[in-house]
């Protein structure tokens, strides 16, 4: 079983990924851990993935293009993977 986490902060989940049991199932080959940061898809200097909202008011807005672009590079590994999307509260 073979899972794409794409995200924002790649190095805060490595620690998750690397110990324990999970280290054990990838030494195993049970299953497969790829960390995507969606930075690297921005097409800014700065790799800035977010933008304020349209309508106002508090907070950021990830910006559609690299979220599609990570999507379909991580489709083009696994053309038959299943995609879940988490909301902000995950």
């Amino acid at each position: 079983m073979k899972f794409h986490i794409l995200t924002l902060f790649p190095e805060l989940l490595e620690g998750f990924f690397s110990g324990a049991l999970l280290k054990k199932a990838q030494d195993k080959n049970i299953c497969a851990i790829e960390l995507t940061n969606i930075r690297d898809f921005s097409e800014d200097k700065h790799r800035r993935v977010d933008d304020t909202l349209y309508g106002g008011g508090g907070g950021m807005l990830m910006q559609p293009e690299p979220v599609a672009k990570s999507i379909e590079y991580a489709q083009e590994k696994s053309p038959k993977a299943r995609v879940i999307s988490l909301s902000p509260s995950g």
